[in-house]
């Protein structure tokens, strides 16, 4: 008669199969974790957009300028938008190691974040595809004075961004661009559309294992590796350091050309 039951042999194998399987998700299951959405800096990013949008509604649907008679436009944008944040705490990512620190009695705050020049002191509606556009990147090393609109006493003003290369003034008005001089460093890794050898201060790696998280014109947050992003799908220019959009790459989400993807 045949006995019903487990052999010992069987029980093996199905903890040997068990065992390899596990040895196979469990790594794919911490590669997930590693690139989850940092909540804190996506919420800051967030609010920052709706500040980004507050503004923009109050003065005629323009979007922040910066401030004026600088070569480069959106330069000086955190302290424009203080009165719709009201707390210093969103102006920073918590993985921005970046400290507070005092300039002739003037508290300096992190900023983590850099405003995008191309998008500077437009009219809301040339935004073709506003869910595409980047308005703003992380960055990190930046400190000034954002609960005054004019930043005034601040070694640095808030950074804007080109997407492959940050531009900014110091207390002097005296710009610099492409990182040359600057204190800020990009950390949302290398950008595609730019010659990343010839910028000081380009990050090669997100501030997020790798990732980073970009806020869109219309006020959302998408946590992007760099290779998905565009300086600009129309840029053609001879040199030019591509990781997407082009014939055999793959398909590019998001862009800092207002006219979208």
């Amino acid at each position: 008669m045949r006995r019903w039951g487990v052999r010992l042999f069987e029980i093996l194998a199905a903890l040997v199969a068990i065992t390899s399987l596990m040895l196979i998700i469990l790594p794919m299951f911490a590669h997930t974790v590693d690139h989850a959405p940092k909540p804190t800096c996506e919420r800051n990013l967030r609010q920052l957009g709706a500040a980004l949008i507050a503004y923009a509604q109050d003065y005629d649907e323009k979007m922040v300028p910066g401030h004026g008679g600088l070569r480069w436009p959106g330069i000086g944008w955190a302290g424009q938008v203080f009165n719709y944040i009201k707390s210093p705490r969103v102006y920073q990512c918590p993985e921005d190691t970046t400290s507070e620190v005092k300039n002739a009695g003037t508290l300096l705050s992190p900023v983590s974040y850099a405003y995008s020049a191309w998008v500077a002191g437009l009219h809301f509606s040339h935004l073709k595809t506003p869910q595409t556009i980047i308005v703003m990147q992380e960055i990190s090393n930046e400190r000034t004075n954002i609960d005054d609109p004019a930043e005034a006493n601040s070694p640095w003003y808030s950074a804007a961004t080109y997407g492959d290369n940050m531009v900014s003034a110091d207390g002097l008005n005296a710009g610099r661009c492409c990182g040359r001089g600057l204190p800020q460093v990009l950390a949302s890794g290398t950008i595609s559309g730019c010659k990343s050898a010839t910028f000081a201060g380009q990050s090669n790696m997100g501030r997020h294992d790798g990732w980073a998280n970009w806020l869109m014109a219309d006020g959302h947050v998408k946590y992007l590796n760099s290779i998905y992003v565009s300086h600009s799908p129309r840029d053609t220019a001879p040199g030019r350091f591509l990781t997407c959009g082009r014939a055999g790459m793959h398909s590019c989400i998001a862009t800092f050309d207002p006219l979208g993807l």
